[in-house]
């Protein structure tokens, strides 16, 4: 709690300790002692088995708007995922990965482009192999909650590019999602459009 880096060192050796409590809070103390230069532990955490560790490391590799490529990586594959591997991330990591690229969006110079690939690639259906599958519908690749937060983060900080494919989703979402999708385009719109005229004024 002191926020002491001189205790980082023996903080440290808590991340790989064998209880999930204990790891967690090694995270949330090294944070507090070290902030961006913590960026090594936060990493390693993402390896972690323990969902709430992997969330609490995208958390402060937000915080920090770490663009390291070992975290790239790992927005990466968890939103994007392997249909042949059929892994799933925990919807409380995927939900802080959309937070953690709408932060650094705002200072890589391709942060955009990169957030909004990785967002967009998240929302396309698993593609299923195989003779058994052929008749089987396309699945989501994510839950309605996660599905919600990759539109709103789209609508934050996605550029023109990807409304037309927002605007589809749109159109094809039912219920709630298809609210929050056609939300997300609007402000999407609004902000592009906003942005435009300031540029040419």
């Amino acid at each position: 709690e002191t926020g002491d880096a001189s205790l980082a060192k023996p903080t440290s050796h808590y991340i790989h300790h064998s209880n999930v409590h204990v790891r967690h809070a090694a995270l949330n103390a090294l944070f507090k002692q070290l902030g961006a230069d913590g960026e090594s532990f936060f990493l390693t955490a993402l390896g972690d088995e323990e969902a709430k560790v992997r969330q609490t490391a995208a958390a402060y590799l937000g915080e920090i708007r770490s663009t390291h490529p070992q975290a790239l990586e790992f927005y990466s594959r968890v939103l994007m995922g392997d249909d042949e591997a059929g892994v799933t991330e925990a919807d409380a990591v995927l939900l802080q990965v959309c937070v953690a690229l709408e932060n650094i969006s705002t200072v890589a110079d391709d942060g955009v482009a990169g957030a909004q690939h990785m967002l967009m690639g998240g929302l396309y259906p698993i593609e299923r192999k195989g003779v058994r599958n052929l008749l089987k519908k396309s699945a989501p690749r994510h839950t309605d909650r996660v599905r919600e937060a990759i539109y709103q983060t789209l609508g934050r900080i996605g550029t023109r590019d990807v409304l037309e494919s927002l605007e589809k989703i749109a159109a094809t979402e039912g219920g709630a999602l298809a609210e929050i999708a056609a939300a997300a385009c609007r402000e999407l719109e609004q902000r592009t459009s906003i942005t435009a005229s300031l540029r040419f004024s």
